[in-house]
Order: structure tokens, then C-alpha cells, then sequence
């Protein structure tokens, strides 16, 4: 009997030390809702919406990531930053007060409600489709099954997307010894007009111009939008704007599997 309450008391004191203890957040909430530039340099510098992470309630409980981001889609929650003694990242909802900044208010609805979509798409295959690039070569489910792919969406007369461009050339280099790794950049413009871009910028993708249609299936809100795609041929990640480093912590991971 001593040995059973030994190992029981082995138990809680473990299980105790391996929860980790929630140390506050990371930026006090009024700080953060002071006025709109407050929140864009919090959602800047904390917000790594493509991430896993804990998603806790206002009393701290867990909560599915789906209910945290539907309930910041309502426009009466703050996502809370947290720091904890594990390191894990973790957002809390914070409840809103009244008479905040309502461009504050619709910014976290606007962006909460694009993630939403995102979330719901992750584990579902992408429409069908058949790209061909202007090289001449083919991408259907068929030839790129076990492969994982690194979706690209843009157009010449976007400027972020050229901005990012030589990154993702160093993407394309960084990862060139690994096998079977496909980079494809769909293209909103004419043919003749992606060519002529090229001509003064380089992109090392594999370029699939003429996509409107295509992109139109899919919840790409802006310009640039990364989607990764998993070997199975599954919606991994997508990922908004030139967030290089959350695209190369996804890949990562998708190598390692």
C-alpha cells in the first residue's frame, strides 16, 4: 500500500511541474488597444497567425483552435499573447471593452475571419487542377503525388510580391537538395505579360501564368499568399503576405514527416 501511495504521489508532482504556469501577457492589453498603429505593431510582432498554437478562453481554459479564432471573429476579443513557463505560444481571448476603437475592432474581425477560412481548409485537398508552366511542363495530382508543394500567387504589378521574390529565390536555393520539393508561382497575368516581367526580375519558381480562374476557388484574400502542400496532397498551410520565416518553419516541418 505504502509503494501504491508512493507512486501516486510520483504521479501528481509530475504532472504538476509538466503544466505550464501562465506568467501574463506579453503586452498589457491597453497598450495594445491605445489606438490602430498600436495594434498593427502588436499583430506585427506577436501575431503569428499560420503557427500551432494554445488557444485558451478568458478563463484560461483550452479551447479548439476553430472556437478562438470564431470568437475573435466577432469583433469582442483581443488574442492575448501569453507568456508561460513552458515557452510554448499561446493567445488567450481577451474580452474587449466598450467604446474601443472600432478600426481596432475591425481589423481583428477582418483578419480572425480570413484565418477562420484558412483553418478550415487545412487538411482538405486543393481543387483539382492541371498547371502548365512556361516551360512547358505539367502539374496534376498525379505528377506531383509525394511531393510537397510551395504555392506562390501573384501578379506582375504587385509590389510586395516582387519585393519578397528574392527571398523565395533563396528559398528555391536553400532547399535544392532536397528531393522532391516543388516551388510553383501562379501567375494572375496573360502570358505575354508574365514574360516580359521576366525579362528584368528573376524568379525561380516554376511560373504558371493565366491562374484567375483557378485562384478563384481558393480563399486568397490578398497579394502575395503562400499555400503549402503536403505529400498526400493536402492544404498544409496559407500563409498571407511576406512572412518568409513562418513559410520556412512550415516546410521544415513538412520535411521531417
Amino acid at each position: 500500500m505504502r509503494k501504491i501511495y508512493s507512486l501516486l504521489f510520483l504521479f501528481f508532482t509530475i504532472s504538476s511541474f509538466s503544466q505550464p504556469t501562465i506568467i501574463g501577457p506579453v503586452v498589457q492589453p491597453n497598450e495594445i488597444v491605445k489606438d490602430l498603429m498600436s495594434w498593427l505593431y502588436y499583430e506585427r510582432d506577436h501575431m503569428i497567425w499560420s503557427a500551432g498554437y494554445a488557444t485558451l478562453d478568458t478563463e484560461l481554459k483550452d479551447i479548439p483552435k476553430e472556437k478562438f479564432l470564431e470568437s475573435l471573429a466577432t469583433g469582442k476579443y483581443l488574442p492575448l499573447k501569453l507568456n508561460n513557463s513552458s515557452g510554448i505560444l499561446s493567445y488567450q481571448l481577451y474580452a474587449l471593452k466598450e467604446g474601443i476603437n472600432q478600426d481596432i475592432v475591425s481589423h481583428i474581425k477582418m483578419i480572425s475571419s480570413k484565418e477562420l477560412v484558412h483553418f478550415k481548409l487545412e487538411g482538405k485537398p486543393l481543387p483539382d487542377f492541371s498547371f502548365l508552366d512556361l516551360d512547358g511542363k505539367i502539374y496534376n495530382k498525379e505528377s506531383t503525388n509525394g511531393s510537397i508543394i510551395v504555392i506562390n500567387c501573384w501578379f506582375v504589378s504587385c509590389a510586395p510580391c516582387i519585393a519578397e521574390m528574392p527571398s523565395l529565390n533563396e528559398l528555391v536555393k536553400q532547399y535544392k537538395k532536397e528531393k522532391n520539393i516543388l516551388f510553383i508561382a501562379l501567375a494572375l497575368d496573360a502570358t505575354s505579360e508574365v514574360r516580359i516581367f521576366l525579362k528584368t526580375t528573376t524568379f525561380k519558381y516554376s511560373i504558371v501564368p493565366e491562374m484567375q480562374e483557378y485562384l478563384s476557388q481558393l480563399p486568397v484574400y490578398g497579394y502575395p499568399t503562400q499555400i503549402i502542400v503536403n505529400r498526400q496532397g493536402n492544404v498544409v498551410k496559407i500563409i498571407e503576405s511576406n512572412k518568409i520565416g513562418e513559410l520556412k518553419d512550415v516546410l521544415n516541418k513538412e520535411i521531417q514527416k
